[in-house]
């Protein structure tokens, strides 16, 4: 089976793209998967991403994602089983302009990089000003600031820093990536 945080960010490139008509099909993913970040799937169904499974002419497992109406003004979830979406999510939702409540963050302090740290810093370069609670709980109310001229966001040596802000260019074609290489440790032909 495929992975699905992996596809997380093809799920992000279809919630920012502003093609009402964008398809993304992706392979190998299953509807019963035992993979806690299968749960993206449902997570994107509120904020404009439809997914369909179904099964190609090989009989390989797909996933069809679409465009639709958003159903939400605020996306609150404990992301302690799927601690790998997080990222991928506060850069979706910010985007999108919706407010967001995230818990069960705790292990993002001790990854490849304090995850929490370095989403308020690189997030705050793209104007949004995040809040960290109890070392656990991530959210954004909808406060601004002034973006920062040329962005180039850190990655902090960490591939999912770099993947979760890599679609950020569907709609801030402007901000680059800096040391983008960090993808080759779990998506090496992400690009």
């Amino acid at each position: 089976e495929n992975d699905w945080s992996a596809a997380s960010y093809w799920y992000e490139m279809m919630a920012l793209t502003p093609d009402k008509d964008a398809e993304i099909i992706l392979t190998g993913l299953f509807a019963d998967s035992a993979q806690g970040d299968s749960a993206v799937h449902g997570l994107f169904e509120p904020i404009g991403v439809h997914t369909e499974f179904f099964c190609d002419d090989d009989g390989m497992p797909c996933v069809r994602l679409t465009k639709q109406p958003i159903a939400t003004e605020r996306l609150e979830y404990d992301f302690v089983n799927q601690p790998d979406l997080a990222q991928t999510f506060v850069v979706t939702c910010a985007l999108m302009n919706i407010p967001f409540r995230f818990s069960g963050l705790q292990s993002l302090k001790i990854k490849e990089t304090d995850r929490m740290a370095a989403l308020i810093q690189e997030m705050g370069k793209l104007g949004y000003i995040l809040h960290e609670t109890d070392d656990r709980i991530l959210s954004w109310e909808g406060e601004r600031c002034e973006m920062t001229a040329d962005v180039a966001i850190d990655t902090y040596e960490d591939h999912r820093m770099a993947m979760a802000f890599a679609p950020a260019c569907v709609v801030m074609p402007e901000i680059r990536i800096n040391n983008p290489q960090g993808f080759s440790k779990s998506y090496p032909y992400y690009r």
